[in-house]
């Protein structure tokens, strides 16, 4: 009978017997265990790839809450601030240049008791002022809200001047902008910080005072200042872009006209 160490060394003269004769297979087995080892190595590496990516980009994305009260995320966008001013001239004229017929609702609001009541009849100073000046005050800099107080009192200006112009017959009747004549006068920027200045050609209609059509082509000009904060954007302003103050020149009814 066979003993355990008779054993051993017959299972082990077999083994380098298997080997000897059979060196190509042994080989192969080796190779195809490191080849297993080498797609395990990675695969681990390819999941925390994937994983960086995901927390990387998560990480860029920018949150808002819709009108709706949805909270929203959008992948943060990298632009230019130098090449926004277009942008920031069309966002301007578009809610700032204004005509007696657009405000007062087809000459169906003929007086404004005040300039929160022009503001609240008036859809386009609302949108302007929720997207382009109000700003979300808790999570505001210090800076961010001496911008919005600098802005509230060049808004509440602006108001109060179209309110007066519309009660005194003031403000031109008809108004047809022309924003591919723009004339830029000025635009500086500095990291997201910017100033802008602009006059845009607008021909006005009217009816004066004298009963005669003053008519013709006339200027308004805007200057403005502002920044933009990616945290501010939503779907009518994906650059989140804020006013902190802007001026406004706007072509009155020439009532010497006869």
């Amino acid at each position: 009978m066979l003993n355990k160490n008779n054993l051993l060394v017959t299972a082990k003269e077999s083994i380098n017997r298997f080997i000897k004769y059979n060196h190509s297979f042994s080989l192969f087995l080796i190779a195809l265990a490191f080849l297993k080892l080498a797609f395990v190595i990675d695969t681990l590496v390819e999941k925390d790839i994937r994983k960086d990516g995901y927390v990387e980009k998560i990480s860029s994305y920018v949150t808002y809450i819709s009108d709706s009260g949805v909270t929203k995320q959008y992948e943060q966008e990298v632009f230019d601030v130098d090449n926004e001013e277009k942008n920031v001239q069309n966002y301007l004229s578009k809610y700032l240049i204004q005509s007696t017929y657009n405000l007062t609702d087809n000459y169906t609001k003929a007086y404004f008791p005040s300039a929160d009541a022009l503001f609240k009849a008036t859809l386009d100073f609302r949108d302007f002022y929720k997207n382009f000046i109000a700003i979300n005050k808790e999570n505001a800099t210090k800076k961010q809200l001496e911008g919005y107080a600098s802005a509230i009192k060049d808004w509440e200006q602006i108001m109060t001047y179209f309110m007066l112009a519309i009660n005194e017959n003031r403000l031109v009747h008809i108004v047809d902008k022309k924003e591919s004549k723009i004339v830029p006068l000025g635009w500086d920027t500095k990291g997201q910080n910017f100033k802008i200045a602009f006059k845009i050609p607008i021909f006005a209609s009217s009816r004066n005072k004298n009963n005669v059509i003053d008519e013709g082509t006339v200027y308004a000009q805007i200057n403005a200042e502002g920044y933009f904060n990616l945290r501010e954007m939503n779907v009518a302003n994906p650059r989140g872009l804020k006013f902190t103050s802007f001026k406004l020149q706007h072509p009155e009814i020439d009532h010497s006209k006869k």
